[in-house]
C-alpha cells in the first residue's frame, strides 16, 4: 500500500481530467462518457456549477461495503472506457471487495463471503494472507490472460516477468536518512522514463525500500505490492487498480501521518506507530500516483504485458 494519497480537490481534478482525456481520445465516440469543455471543467472545480453529465460513478453498489471507504477512494470509483478486457473486468470490482479477518470470515454467510478478499484468493490461500498478487492473478485469469500458475506473491510475478524478459526494473540503492533526497531523485528520473512506455494492462511493482517523512521523523519500509496499470495520465500520474490497498493519511506538511494514539489508529485498524489510513478496511480500489510518490514508496519496476493482455 505504498502511497500518500491526494486531497479531495486534486483527486476530483484528476478524475475529471482523465474522463475528459478519455472522451477526446476514445476510439468509438459512442463510448464517450462525457464531453467537458475547459470552461465547464473550470466551473466544476471552482464550485460554480458546470455539468457533470456523463460521468459514471460506480455508486450503484449500495451494500455497506462503500461505508468502509473514505471520500478520496470513493471519488475514484468512476467508470471509463478501456481497450482491454482486463481493465474492464478490474474496474467492475472497484469497491466491491473488502478485507475481513479470519474470525470475521468464519461468521459470514456464503453470500457475504463473496464480497471479501476470499472471493479473489479462493483455493489458493487463506484470509490472513496479503492479497495484492492474488488480485492480479485472479483478474488475469478472468480475462483469459496466460501468466502460468496462480501467483500469490509479488516475488513470483517478478520471477515470471524476468524469465520471460518482461520485467523492467529501475536501479536502486539502499535508502537512508542521509541519501534519501538524492536517491529519490535518481529513482524519479528513471520512473519518468518508464512511464513513457507503460501501457494499459501492464503490471506495476513495488519491491524496494522506501522512506516517508512523518510527524515522528523519517519512517523506513520495505514495500511488496503489485497492481494493474490503467493508464498514464496526461499530467504524468499513473492510475492503478489494485487489491489489498488503502490510502495513507497526509496533512500537506508530512508525507504520511503516523498513528500515535488508539484514536488515530482506530479508523484503518492500524497499530500504534503505523501510518494512519483513510479507509476502515483494505479493498480493491483505484489509486493515482505521482512519480514522486512512486519514488518514495518503494517502486521497483513494471511488467510489460503487451502481446499477452486482452
Amino acid at each position: 500500500m505504498p502511497d500518500y494519497g491526494y486531497d479531495t480537490g486534486l483527486t476530483r481534478y484528476l478524475m475529471l481530467e482523465q474522463l475528459r482525456y478519455s472522451s477526446l481520445h476514445a476510439t468509438n465516440p459512442h463510448q464517450n462518457l462525457t464531453h467537458l469543455s475547459t470552461k465547464n471543467l473550470s466551473d466544476i472545480l471552482s464550485g460554480n456549477g458546470g455539468s457533470t453529465e456523463g460521468i459514471v460513478l460506480l455508486g450503484n453498489n449500495t451494500s455497506r461495503q462503500l461505508n468502509y471507504f473514505g471520500e478520496r477512494t470513493k471519488d475514484l470509483m468512476y467508470e471509463i472506457p478501456h481497450k482491454t478486457r482486463l481493465l474492464k473486468i478490474a474496474q467492475n470490482y472497484l469497491g466491491k471487495i473488502t478485507e475481513v479477518s479470519p474470525e470475521e470470515y468464519a461468521r459470514l454467510s456464503n453470500a457475504d463471503r463473496q464480497k471479501t478478499q476470499m472471493a479473489i484468493i479462493g483455493q489458493y490461500g487463506t484470509p490472513d494472507e496479503a492479497w495484492c498478487a492474488h488480485t492480479v492473478s485472479y483478474l488475469c485469469r478472468q480475462a483469459g490472460i496466460n501468466i502460468g500458475p496462480h501467483k500469490k506473491g509479488v516475488a513470483q510475478f517478478i520471477e515470471w516477468g524476468t524469465q520471460n524478459g518482461r520485467y523492467k526494473n529501475i536501479k536502486t540503492n539502499t535508502i537512508s536518512k542521509n541519501n534519501y533526497v538524492q536517491e529519490r531523485e535518481k529513482r524519479a528520473k528513471q520512473i519518468r522514463q518508464q512511464t513513457k512506455k507503460m501501457k494499459e494492462g501492464d503490471l506495476i511493482i513495488w519491491k524496494s525500500d522506501g522512506i516517508s517523512y512523518t510527524q515522528n521523523g523519517h519512517v523506513y519500509a520495505q514495500a511488496s505490492h503489485i497492481g494493474i496499470i490503467e493508464c498514464v495520465n496526461p499530467d504524468g500520474t499513473v492510475s492503478v487498480i489494485e487489491g489489498n490497498a488503502n490510502e495513507f493519511k497526509t496533512d500537506g506538511k508530512f508525507e504520511r501521518l503516523v498513528a500515535n494514539t488508539p484514536h488515530e489508529a482506530k479508523k484503518g485498524n492500524q497499530q500504534i506507530g503505523e501510518p494512519q489510513e483513510e479507509n476502515r478496511r483494505d479493498g480493491l480500489i483505484r489509486k493515482v500516483y505521482t512519480v514522486e510518490q512512486l519514488a518514495a514508496g518503494g517502486y521497483s519496476g513494471y511488467i510489460n504485458m503487451q502481446g499477452l493482455v486482452k
